[in-house]
């Protein structure tokens, strides 16, 4: 699969950041049957955790994901759920890096930090 930046994430990060995120997806495990590959969740300093990820689309379609209601999950246990206001789209047989912010008010337990992400709505 071809790695595909959002165009927000074109304009905003550096060719070093974005070739980082090629490096990384290049070097990750992901399995090509997981639509969602968390590899850094992040602490926030507002209590919140920001949950970078790998959304991978092996299909030959355009994978649409519109409103995602997303779950954040560690061993069974929900640590964060939250619906995003935005549209994604994600080329066939492609894989954009993405990042899913929960605030502090969109966690249910914050003990763990390292989990799967899952979309409810799809």
């Amino acid at each position: 699969m071809q790695i595909q930046f959002h165009p927000t994430w074109e304009r905003q990060l550096s060719k070093s950041d974005l070739h980082m995120w090629k490096q990384t997806y290049e070097t990750s495990t992901s399995k090509a049957d997981e639509r969602f590959s968390p590899i850094l969740p992040v602490r926030k300093k507002d209590g919140g955790i920001a949950v970078h990820t790998f959304i991978q689309n092996a299909s030959d379609h355009t994978l649409l994901i519109e409103a995602p209601k997303m779950n954040y999950e560690a061993s069974g246990t929900l640590i964060a759920t939250a619906q995003f206001p935005y549209t994604l789209e994600i080329p066939a047989n492609s894989v954009m890096p993405w990042t899913f912010v929960f605030s502090k008010a969109m966690l249910r337990n914050d003990e763990h930090l390292h989990g799967q992400l899952h979309w409810t709505n799809c």
